[in-house]
């Protein structure tokens, strides 16, 4: 992450996500806007993903990465899940009419999604915990958890003010409760800790992961800002 990453990747998440903030504002597209939110969320995970196991994970960790991969997907369509159908542990909310297809009333993308930015989270975390704490290895991987939770209550403040205004999701009288990122804190400290139990190492931190997180902040800020 000390350089910067140029690819065509990197190129086409901004043009999605910046560009994509002002055609919302300019009210153009809006019809292919709804109908590929959905495909671009999962195609930047899958994307995030392989860009982990060609350039990063050791090989001998890759199949351990997948498990990992496999299980926040599945996990985080799961709270999804028991969120709506119950209230928890997020609160009162319902999906609105973009982000499909659906399984079960739940959109696919949005395991996809807390993969998304747990695995950017985890990756900017753990260049912070590398640079900055000097501390054992165990210790360190608890910095590196709380950091990835930190990270990811700070992307979902930006992303709950402006999920309504993309028709993603609405809260029960309009008010984000600070159960949801008691919650959010809880899961991504859940998930980070997961990483570090399976022993997962990486040779390299893929810098298509802070872009990936950046360039998704940026577009909410868009659309909140205008």
């Amino acid at each position: 992450m000390k350089r910067p990453y140029s690819g065509i990747p990197v190129i086409l998440i901004y043009v999605l996500f910046v560009f994509g903030g002002l055609w919302h504002y300019l009210g153009l597209f809006q019809p292919l806007m709804r109908l590929l939110a959905s495909p671009i969320l999962i195609t930047v995970s899958v994307w995030l993903g392989a860009d982990v196991l060609r350039n990063g994970a050791e090989p001998a960790d890759k199949k351990r990465f997948l498990f990992w991969a496999l299980f926040v997907v599945a996990a985080g369509w799961s709270v999804e899940y028991m969120g709506v159908r119950t209230g928890y542990p997020f609160g009162s909310y319902q999906y609105g009419p973009v982000l499909n297809p659906r399984m079960a009333g739940i959109p696919v993308a949005i395991g996809f999604s807390w993969f998304t930015v747990c695995l950017s989270s985890l990756i900017m975390a753990r260049w912070i915990a590398l640079h900055f704490f000097v501390p054992s290895l165990k210790t360190r991987a608890l910095y590196q958890a709380l950091i990835t939770s930190v990270l990811m209550v700070l992307f979902d403040m930006v992303m709950e003010q402006a999920a309504p205004e993309l028709e993603y999701w609405t809260w029960k009288n309009n008010r984000v409760p600070v159960a949801n990122y008691l919650a959010w804190f809880g899961i991504a400290f859940i998930f980070a800790k997961f990483w570090s139990i399976l022993h997962i190492r990486l040779n390299r931190l893929p810098p298509f992961a802070f872009h990936a997180y950046v360039a998704q902040l940026v577009y909410f800020f868009w659309v909140i800002l205008i």
